[in-house]
C-alpha cells in the first residue's frame, strides 16, 4: 500500500498529511487542501496524538491510532472496514461491504448512520451505546442500546430509532435501558425465534401502564410466517417464554402491544414455532368492589375482577365463576346478578350482589378454570336499615328514695324490619307523670342516640314527692308506638333541709343541729337521722359526708332560675397552674361548705390537697374518686364559714393537667341558711407568669427616691405550703432600719411601700440603704438610694 494514501495527525497539531517516504512539501499541501475541500475524497488515517476535529473525517480503509474520544463526524467510507471501539461524536458507516466493530463496547454520543449498501456488525458480546439517533439504511447486527428517562413530560420514546418505541401513563418507568440485538435468535419449546430480540429494563418494572411497538427485518424472519407472528416475553433472560399476542403490521414490520405492566426480554415467533404455551395461565385479582357496607337488602356496586397472565398481561375471553360462599346466620334474599361471565378486552369480569335481610358479613368467591391463585374473595357488610320497631328492654318498676337517681337505666331497643339492631336512631325520653307538687325530677338524658346494639338508655332522678313516676320513650320523627316505664319514689334519709336532694346543705344542716343552732321539724329530723337511732349526732354527719363523697345522692336541688339569680353572688373557678389545680371561689356572702364533682377523663390518681390557702385554713377537705367522678367536700365541724371575698381555697397537686382532662359536673355551696345551691363554675389556665416560679426581689422604683419608693417581691408557687417572708431595710453598717414585712404569704407578686422612715417612724438620713428579702429557702439583697 502506498504511503501516499494515509491521512495522519502529529501530536499537538491539526490534521495534516505525513508521508512515510520522501515527498515534496508542495504535494503535502495539495493533499491537505484536497482533504478539507472535497469530502468525496477519503484516505486512510494513522494518528500519533490527539485529534481536534469539528468537521468530517472520511476514512478510506484503515484508521490507526485513534484516541479514546473523537469529536466531529467520523465516516468509514470504504469497503469491508474494521471500526475501532471508541467514543465517537457522530459515527457513519457508509461506502460498501461489511463494517465490523473491534475492541469491545463503544459509545456514540451523537448519531449513527449506516449506508444503504453497508452491513454493520457489532462485535459479539459487546454493545454500541447510542445517545443520539440511528439512521439505518443498511443493516445493523449485534447489540445497540440507549438509555432514556421515561418520566415527567417524556411519555414516549423511540430510543433513537433503534426499533423499539414505548409510551406510558400512570406509574413512572423512570430511567429505561433498551437494547436491540439483531442477527441472533432465542430458543424455547424446541424452536428458534426470529433473529432479533430486545432487552427492556426500566427502573420501576411493576404496576406500569405502557404500550410497546417493536420492529423486525425481513432478513431476520428465520423461517417464521410474518402473518402468524406473535410477541413473546421472558423475565429470566430467555430461559422461559410467555406468549403476549400483539397486533402485527406486516407493511411496517412492527408488532404493537398495549396494557403492559412490566418489561423484560422480547422477541417474535409465529404460532407454528411457539417458544412456549400458546395459552397463558390466567391469574385472577380483585379490581374493585370489595369491603362495601350498605343497609340490608341493598344492591351493592359491582364486584370487578381482572384476569392476567403471570406477567400482568390482560386476558380476554376467560370464564369467571362467581358464587356466594358466606352470609350471616338466618339471612335470606341474598343473590348475585350473574354467576358465569367472560372477561372483556380489558380482562375484567363483573357481577353485583344484593344483600340479604341480616346484618353481618357476606362473602363472594370468584374463580377461573386453570388459574393458579383461585379463588379470590370479596367481602361486604350489611348494616341495619331504618328503624321499624321499638320495645322495652329493662329498667321499669324500680322503687327508690325521693330525690335519688335510679339504680338502673330505662333501656329500649330499636330494630329494623329484619329484626336487626338499628344504631344511630334518636330516642326521646320524657317524664310523662309525677306525684302532685313533685319537683326536682329529671332524666340523665332526654335525647339519646342508639348504640351498635340498637339500645338507648336514660336514668330517672326521682322528684321530691313520694309516689309513681312514669317515663315515655319515643323515636323522633317516626310513627312508632311509645314505650312506657314507671318507678316509685319513697322518702329517703339525709335530706335534712328537705330540698329534695342530699348535698352540702344537708351536711351543714346536721352540723348546726348537733351544735344546737337549729330546731328541725319532725319530718326533717327523721330525714337527718340517717342511722335511725332517734338522735342527730356525729355519726349522722359522718354518714352524710360519706354519701356525698361516694356520690350516693349526686343531684342538684335547685332550679335553673335559682342558679341564674345567684350567679353574681357565687362563682367557682378551676385554675390550672404549673403546680396543680386550684379551686378559686368568689362569694359575696359567707359560705358554710362546698361540694364539688369533677369527671376525670383519664384514670389518674388524685392525691389530697397539697396546699390549703388562707381562706380555707380552717376547713377540712376530704375527697374520693368513684370510677371517673372525683368528689370533694369542703366543710368545718363548727360550720365556720369561708368569709365573703375572692381567691383560692385549695390546690390539688395534679401536674401537667390540661383543660380537656376533666369536666365540671357541679359545684354546690351551702349558704348561711344551709341552702344547697349550685353555682356557676369555669375552667381556666393560669397565664404564664401569674404565679412566680422562684423567689424574686426587684429593684425599687423610683431609685434614687425622695418621699417614698416601691419594692416588688415574688413568692413562688411552691409545693405544699405558703411561705414566711421577712422584708427589712438596713443601713450600710448593717443596722436594721425598718421591718417592712414579717409574715406568711401565698404565692404571687406583691408590692410594698417604704417612706424613708425607721421602725420608730422617724425619717432616715440621705444615703444608700440595703433591703433584704429572707425566706426559709432564700435570701435576696438589693441596694437603694434615699435623698431628702
Amino acid at each position: 500500500m502506498s504511503a501516499d494514501n494515509y491521512l495522519s495527525a502529529d501530536q499537538g497539531s491539526s490534521v495534516q498529511f505525513k508521508k512515510l517516504i520522501a515527498c515534496k512539501k508542495f504535494l503535502l499541501i495539495v493533499y491537505a487542501c484536497l482533504f478539507f475541500v472535497d469530502f468525496s475524497i477519503a484516505q486512510n488515517l494513522i494518528n500519533t496524538g490527539q485529534i481536534n476535529n469539528s468537521g468530517t473525517f472520511r476514512v478510506k480503509q484503515h484508521a490507526i491510532g485513534l484516541p479514546d474520544s473523537i469529536d466531529g463526524v467520523f465516516d468509514f467510507f470504504g469497503a469491508d472496514q474494521v471500526i475501532p471501539a471508541r467514543q465517537y461524536r457522530h459515527l457513519r458507516a457508509t461506502g460498501t461491504g461489511t463494517k465490523n466493530s473491534q475492541g469491545g463496547n463503544f459509545v456514540v454520543s451523537g448519531d449513527v448512520t449506516i449506508g444503504q449498501a453497508v452491513a454493520f456488525k457489532i462485535e459479539a458480546g459487546f454493545i454500541l451505546q447510542l445517545r443520539g439517533s440511528l439512521s439505518e439504511q443498511g443493516y445493523l447486527s449485534g447489540s445497540i442500546g440507549k438509555n432514556v428517562d421515561l418520566s415527567g413530560a417524556t411519555t414516549f420514546s423511540d430510543f433513537g430509532n433503534i426499533g423499539a418505541a414505548i409510551s406510558w401513563s400512570g406509574t413512572v418507568p423512570g430511567s429505561t435501558i433498551t437494547t436491540r440485538t439483531s442477527g441472533v435468535s432465542q430458543t424455547g419449546n424446541g424452536y428458534e425465534s426470529v433473529k432479533r430480540y430486545y432487552d427492556i429494563f426500566p427502573t420501576t418494572n411493576n404496576g406500569l401502564s405502557a404500550s410497546l411497538i417493536l420492529q423486525y427485518s425481513d432478513q431476520e424472519l428465520n423461517g417464521h410466517d410474518p402473518t402468524k407472528l406473535l410477541l413473546w416475553k421472558s423475565i429470566d433472560g430467555g430461559q422461559t417464554w410467555i406468549v403476549q399476542g400483539g397486533t402485527i403490521d406486516i407493511s411496517s414490520r412492527t408488532m404493537t402491544k398495549h396494557g403492559i405492566t412490566s418489561f423484560g426480554r422480547w422477541t417474535f415467533a409465529d404460532s407454528l414455532h411457539p417458544l412456549g404455551s400458546l395459552r397463558p395461565i390466567g391469574i385472577l385479582a380483585i379490581v374493585s368492589g370489595s369491603n362495601q357496607s350498605q343497609p340490608i337488602n341493598s344492591t351493592l356496586q359491582p364486584f370487578d375482577v381482572v384476569v392476567t397472565d403471570s406477567e400482568g398481561t390482560l386476558l380476554e375471553g376467560e370464564t369467571v365463576v362467581f358464587s356466594i360462599v358466606g352470609f350471616p346466620q338466618g339471612a335470606v334474599g341474598q343473590v348475585l346478578s350473574q354467576t358465569v361471565i367472560r372477561t372483556g378486552s380489558n380482562g375484567i369480569a363483573s357481577t353485583t350482589l344484593k344483600l340479604g335481610n341480616k346484618i353481618g358479613l357476606y362473602t363472594v368467591a370468584a374463580e377461573i378454570t386453570g388459574g393458579n391463585n383461585n379463588p379470590v374473595i370479596f367481602t361486604s357488610t350489611a348494616y341495619a336499615d331504618v328503624a321499624a320497631y321499638l320495645y322495652q328492654t329493662a329498667g321499669s318498676n324500680q322503687t327508690q328514695d325521693i330525690g335519688t337517681m335510679l339504680a338502673n337505666p330505662f333501656t329500649v331497643n330499636v330494630t329494623d324490619s329484619g329484626g336487626n339492631a338499628v344504631a344511630g336512631v334518636n330516642l326521646l325520653f320524657t317524664i310523662s307523670g309525677t306525684p302532685t307538687n313533685a319537683v326536682g325530677h329529671a332524666l340523665s338524658h332526654t335525647s339519646v342516640i342508639t348504640d351498635s346494639l340498637g339500645q338507648a338508655s336514660s336514668i330517672l332522678k326521682l322528684g321530691s314527692k313520694i309516689g309513681r313516676y312514669t317515663v315515655a320513650a319515643t323515636i323522633q320523627g317516626l310513627s312508632i308506638d311509645a314505650v312506657s316505664f314507671n318507678a316509685t319514689a319513697t322518702a329517703f334519709l339525709a335530706d335534712a333541709n328537705d330540698d329534695g336532694s342530699a348535698n352540702i346543705g344537708d351536711l351543714t344542716t346536721v352540723i348546726d343541729q348537733i351544735l344546737e343552732r337549729l330546731d328541725l321539724s319532725d319530718e326533717n329530723f327523721t330525714r337527718a337521722d340517717v342511722d335511725t337511732n332517734n338522735t342527730i349526732d356525729a355519726r349522722d354527719e359522718v354518714i352524710i359526708l360519706g354519701g356525698l363523697l361516694e356520690g350516693r345522692w349526686d343531684s342538684i336541688a335547685v332550679s335553673k332560675n335559682r342558679i341564674q339569680s345567684l350567679s353574681d353572688s357565687y362563682k367557682g373557678e378551676f385554675e390550672i397552674t404549673p403546680q396543680g389545680l386550684r379551686f378559686n371561689l368568689n362569694n359575696k356572702t359567707e359560705v358554710k361548705g362546698i361540694q364539688i364533682a369533677l369527671r376525670m377523663r383519664n384514670r389518674i390518681n388524685v392525691p389530697n390537697p397539697d396546699l390549703i390557702f388562707n381562706r380555707g385554713k380552717h376547713m377540712q377537705i376530704p375527697l374520693q374518686r368513684e370510677d371517673d367522678i372525683l368528689r370533694i367536700v369542703v366543710y368545718n365541724n363548727d360550720n365556720a364559714t369561708v368569709n365573703a371575698g375572692s381567691g383560692s381555697i385549695f390546690r390539688l397537686p395534679l401536674a401537667h393537667l390540661k383543660l380537656d382532662d376533666f369536666e365540671i359536673v357541679y359545684v354546690i355551696v351551702s349558704t348561711p341558711t344551709n341552702e344547697g345551691i349550685q353555682i356557676p363554675a369555669q375552667k381556666v389556665v393560669a397565664p404564664s407568669g401569674k404565679y412566680p416560679e422562684t423567689f424574686a426581689l426587684d429593684q425599687n422604683f423610683p431609685n434614687p427616691f425622695n418621699g417614698d419608693t416601691k419594692i416588688r417581691i415574688q413568692v413562688p408557687d411552691g409545693a405544699g405550703t405558703n411561705h414566711t417572708i421577712l422584708l427589712e431595710v438596713f443601713d450600710l453598717s448593717g443596722r436594721k432600719v425598718r421591718t417592712i414585712l414579717n409574715g406568711e404569704l401565698e404565692p404571687g407578686t406583691y408590692i410594698y411601700n417604704w417612706d424613708g422612715t425607721n421602725d420608730a417612724g422617724k425619717q432616715v438620713s440621705s444615703g444608700s440603704y440595703i433591703y433584704r428579702m429572707q425566706t426559709k429557702d432564700a435570701a435576696l439583697v438589693k441596694r437603694m438610694m434615699f435623698i431628702k
